[in-house]
């Protein structure tokens, strides 16, 4: 069935559906969409690029999964095209000053070569003036449209799933709408895409929020399908036992994101900490961390805050949970220099791990009572949970106007957030999302649609994936 020594081919005889996946929310997504196809009988191959790699190593061991480097790597690969590929991407390290990777170096070099690759063919450009043009601009400049297109037309799938990932992704989904393939593109957010065009024939999105949002930019309403959110679906039968400030601390979960904005929101947080006294804060680190720098939040921590404090990396033993659960609860002490039981090393409060293990901010979820985020999918897992965000605008980012109207979520400034903080601790209890009435004003929406579509027999998952093999 498979070339000799190939570990790229189709598996079974049903529909051939190839998930090209980038990042670790994106994955969430893809990850439970893989899943419902493989139970409907499709054919699976999932293209896994940067830190959805680590997801897919963790969660999709059993399938057949590959990089960039897997696919340039194949016998069955156009030869000279994977060399140049691969030269380019070389080239691309030698004078990028990247030192870290996000899966492996040989997967980093493959997936800087064949978007760099693709940049010259598109724009004519010698090897050295796109490379220059890398450094300088960095990711945004990378089109692997080429490479997108010649894996299409060797793996000759049935259909093509992706988030709206603006370059790998995005090239996959255009290309295999040339070539009159199946293009289905699942919506991680609420529509918004300022920055991410979306691509594919059709357009799966969370809520009516998020069709709206698209329509108003020019799409076709009738290739937009509200499926619900598929990195969601976890949370759709669960609820929420312990009571809001049960013991009068607030617990603030941060979800950081790699924006160099980091420093900057926890001093925010620090400030009204300070002020309240009655903060403990959660600070996770995001996979893009991985083999490159830890998370400094705050040079002057100040005594309060700093003893609520925990900064979490991640861990491949799951054991680690309670430990991190003690902390959060004010039960693992609060000594300046000191090891768990694990062997990390507790300083000041933050706990320092050198492991890193994919999705920790999905159990911390349940010990929070309000997150504080940038624009991140953690966002709609909370509010899918009836936990209240105030999602921080200090950074200029046209994606977090399109969360305004979402049941539970207030978009803040630096200056608003005490003031906010104060309104969600004044009304003590959780708003559920779940609720089809609205919360505060007719212009919310629950962050899942309705409670029809909560009760529905069908995951989102399973919905997208329909479409992928109808």
């Amino acid at each position: 069935m498979y070339p000799s020594g190939d570990p790229v081919d189709w598996t079974g005889s049903g529909p051939r559906v190839l998930a090209v996946t980038y990042g670790g929310g994106h994955f969430n997504i893809t990850r439970n969409v893989v899943m419902a196809l493989e139970k409907m009988g499709a054919s699976v191959l999932v293209l896994a690029l940067t830190t959805a790699r680590q997801g897919a190593a963790r969660w999709l061991s059993g399938l057949r999964v590959v990089g960039v480097h897997e696919l340039l790597a194949s016998p069955a690969f156009e030869r000279k095209m994977a060399q140049k590929i691969q030269e380019t991407g070389n080239a691309a390290m030698a004078v990028s000053g990247i030192e870290s990777h996000a899966y492996s170096m040989d997967e980093t070099v493959a997936y800087l070569g064949a978007g760099i690759h693709g940049l010259m063919s598109s724009s004519g450009m010698e090897m050295d003036s796109a490379i220059d043009l890398f450094r300088t601009q960095g990711r945004r400049v990378l089109e692997p449209v080429s490479f997108a297109r010649t894996v299409l037309k060797w793996l000759k799938p049935d259909a093509v799933f992706a988030t709206n990932s603006p370059r790998m992704e995005s090239a996959f989904l255009r290309e295999a709408d040339v070539l009159g393939i199946r293009t289905v593109c699942c919506c991680d957010m609420v529509g918004n895409t300022e920055i991410v065009p979306l691509s594919g024939r059709i357009i799966c999105v969370a809520n009516e929020i998020a069709k709206k949002n698209l329509i108003a930019q020019g799409y076709d309403s009738s290739q937009i399908i509200i499926t619900g959110q598929p990195a969601l679906d976890w949370t759709a039968s669960i609820y929420r036992a312990r009571r809001f400030m049960e013991d009068g601390f607030l617990r603030i979960l941060y979800p950081s994101q790699p924006t160099g904005r980091e420093a900057q929101i926890l001093r925010i947080i620090e400030e009204v900490g300070d002020e309240r006294g009655n903060f403990r804060v959660i600070a996770t680190v995001h996979p893009g961390y991985l083999h490159t720098r830890s998370l400094h939040p705050c040079s002057h921590r100040s005594d309060s805050l700093e003893s609520s404090l925990v900064a979490v990396t991640d861990s491949h033993e799951k054991g680690c949970e309670q430990e991190l659960f003690n902390n959060i609860n004010g039960s693992g002490g609060n000594d300046s220099d000191c090891e768990d039981s694990k062997g990390n090393r507790r300083i000041s409060g933050w706990m320092k791990s050198s492991a890193i293990m994919a999705g920790v901010t999905r159990p911390l979820l349940f010990e929070c009572d309000l997150v504080v985020a940038e624009y991140t999918t953690v966002i709609l897992e909370a509010l899918s949970l009836g936990i209240p965000v105030l999602a921080l605008d200090i950074g200029r980012d046209p994606r977090i106007g399109a969360l305004h109207g979402l049941a539970g979520l207030r978009v803040v400034t630096a200056s608003d957030f005490r003031r906010e903080v104060d309104l969600v601790v004044q009304k003590s209890v959780i708003r559920s999302v779940h609720s089809a009435e609205p919360v505060e004003h007719e212009a919310e929406s629950p962050v899942l649609g309705s409670v029809e579509e909560m009760q529905l027999k069908q995951s989102a998952a399973q919905r997208v994936a329909q479409l992928c093999i109808r």
